[in-house]
């Protein structure tokens, strides 16, 4: 008798893979039956339906792409989003200061010193929920949150109107009523970006069950609302709109600062080939003036409001060169590791981690950006940008691992995505013409 071998398609190995790093990382008993329950239902349709089924004319062959996307929707809500909410309902139940990420915490007591015509940046937060958060880490004496908010205009701006909302209607607020609406909205743009069923579901499940930036999500980390501008960044240069994703990105800058490191990247690919050329100088400032207008509008009144304190906040400190605080050496980089091995006393020890950082951006960056000039392909901003932030990222003072969560997904992105039907061409090529 002749067995025709079965070969697992690659995303649900994925699957597989994320499911039980989501499992190890959270350790939920519940959401580990969920996730458990879903993978099996996913392998499964897989096996006895396999990707190949779905080009064919049969019922079940047409079934077979709904059906595999539908379970990647349904784990995401089983094990993100339904956890979410019961986190929002016990916090709501217990107090504002309980069951939720610090960060978060902040930007609502943010919110609400716009509310009353002040400036969030350089406030005191010590009168706010931020004074009920524990901060249990050695040598630190109060958090450093409770004098500065790293968090860029932006986001404040975009949670501003739906907090109004939520506080005139349901008379509260949890910030991750808006991160839960940004996640769906992304899940909904990331098919549009692949046109292959199997990249289509790894692409969501990299974002979906990537515990090391989805257990953050939980607690109320904001990374969403930056990936959810990127991504509407790639799906419009895909399409050749170029304008368009440059005013995406610019916004994403605006929203937090890990985007930046994006920045020469996006910059080199809308040069092209010949960066060194006006014609291409102009024509870039042309494709990007509207995104850097937006973008500086978001920024510029709080900008003029409390220049010392913005530029403090949001610049200063969070690259550990102030004078008068440093940022926390913490997390799974090499502030964590120097912590770890007794190099440094105290989180708030002076060690030259800037420099570092530098010194291994520097030489990668350059390297990214020459392969970007030959090849000119939109996908190696997220692919280049992302590597950069993971291997430069470890040597920053406080490097988190929502930060390596968020760099990964972007590397998957610029892997897994579409290359565009028309490459953005010079005024010398022939028109349309693939490079």
């Amino acid at each position: 008798m002749h067995w025709k071998t079965r070969i697992l398609s690659w995303d649900t190995l994925l699957f597989a893979g994320l499911s039980f790093a989501y499992v190890i990382f959270y350790r939920d008993d519940a959401k580990g039956n969920l996730l458990v329950l879903t993978l099996t239902a996913y392998l499964l349709v897989d096996y006895f339906f396999p990707w190949s089924s779905a080009g064919t004319d049969s019922r079940s062959g047409r079934w077979v792409v709904p059906i595999k996307m539908s379970l990647v929707l349904l784990v995401v809500a089983l094990v993100v989003i339904l956890p979410t909410a019961i986190l929002i309902a016990a916090r709501h139940a217990s107090g504002p200061a309980t069951f939720a990420h610090d960060g978060m915490i902040q930007i609502e007591a943010a919110l609400e010193f716009l509310s009353r015509g002040q400036s969030p940046y350089g406030q005191d937060y010590s009168r706010t929920a931020m004074s009920q958060v524990q901060f249990p880490i050695a040598g630190v004496a109060a958090n450093p949150a409770l004098t500065h908010l790293i968090y860029m205009p932006l986001l404040l701006e975009i949670s501003y109107p739906v907090y109004r909302v939520s506080l005139q209607t349901l008379g509260w607020w949890d910030q991750r009523f808006l991160y839960i609406a940004v996640l769906a909205l992304t899940l909904g743009v990331l098919p549009q970006i692949v046109e292959d069923p199997s990249r289509k579901s790894a692409l969501m499940l990299m974002l979906g069950i990537n515990a090391l930036l989805m257990v953050p999500f939980l607690e109320g980390h904001n990374e969403i609302v930056m990936i959810f501008l990127l991504v509407l960044s790639a799906w419009a240069l895909q399409r050749n709109w170029r304008t368009t994703g440059a005013v995406w990105f610019a916004l994403a800058c605006a929203a937090k600062q890990l985007a930046w490191i994006f920045a020469p990247f996006f910059l080199i690919y809308l040069l092209g080939p010949w960066p060194w050329r006006r014609a291409q100088w102009r024509q870039a400032g042309r494709e990007m003036l509207p995104g850097i207008v937006l973008a500086s509008a978001t920024v510029l009144p709080f900008l003029l409001w409390t220049p010392r304190q913005f530029i403090e906040d949001t610049l200063i400190y969070m690259l550990g060169a102030s004078g008068t605080e440093t940022y926390v050496a913490i997390g799974s980089g090499l502030g964590g590791l120097l912590m770890i091995s007794k190099v440094l006393s105290s989180p708030m020890d002076d060690f030259p981690f800037l420099w570092i950082e530098l010194a291994v951006a520097l030489p990668l960056a350059i390297w990214f950006g020459r392969q970007l000039l030959r090849q000119r392909r939109p996908a190696l901003i997220w692919q280049y940008g992302g590597l950069l932030g993971l291997a430069a990222g470890y040597f920053h003072r406080y490097y988190h691992y929502n930060y390596v969560g968020t760099f990964v997904f972007l590397v998957a992105l610029g892997m897994l995505a579409d290359e565009p039907s028309i490459l953005p061409i010079s005024h010398n090529t022939t028109s349309g013409r693939r490079t």
